[in-house]
């Protein structure tokens, strides 16, 4: 299954113009699968940049609007989107000029696969 997964999400990574890595890891950052391009920055492929969504989900869900399901940040030429999938989270890294709006649409095609990935690393959830 972890080929099929790989595969999957390789192809993924082909369909939106710009789109140079799909990161799925846990809420502490620790990457469970990883496919690239090889033109990701590397900073943002360290459980410490990953890891930090589950801190800014939290905090921006205390604002009162509910539970946060996606955060997107700009960088000067990179996009990062992150995907709230609990337990895991799953980042798109692409370049500036990537279709903000084609990234978000990749969430509905992954999730699927998140939720077997989701699975397998999570077989007794609660």
């Amino acid at each position: 299954m972890a080929e099929e997964l790989r595969v999957f999400f390789q192809r993924l990574l082909h369909t939106v113009d710009g789109l140079e890595g799909i990161v799925i890891s846990d809420r502490d950052g620790v990457p469970v699968l990883e496919v690239s391009t090889g033109m990701c920055p590397p900073n943002v492929l360290k459980p410490v940049f990953l890891g930090a969504f589950s801190l800014c989900s939290d905090q921006a869900g205390k604002v009162g609007f509910g539970k946060n399901n996606r955060i997107t940040t700009f960088y000067s030429d990179h996009q990062v989107v992150q995907f709230n999938h609990f337990p895991l989270i799953v980042t798109l890294i692409a370049k500036g000029s990537a279709n903000t709006g084609l990234l978000y649409m990749l969430d509905e095609e992954m999730k699927d696969a998140v939720g077997d990935l989701t699975a397998a690393v999570n077989p007794n959830p609660q």
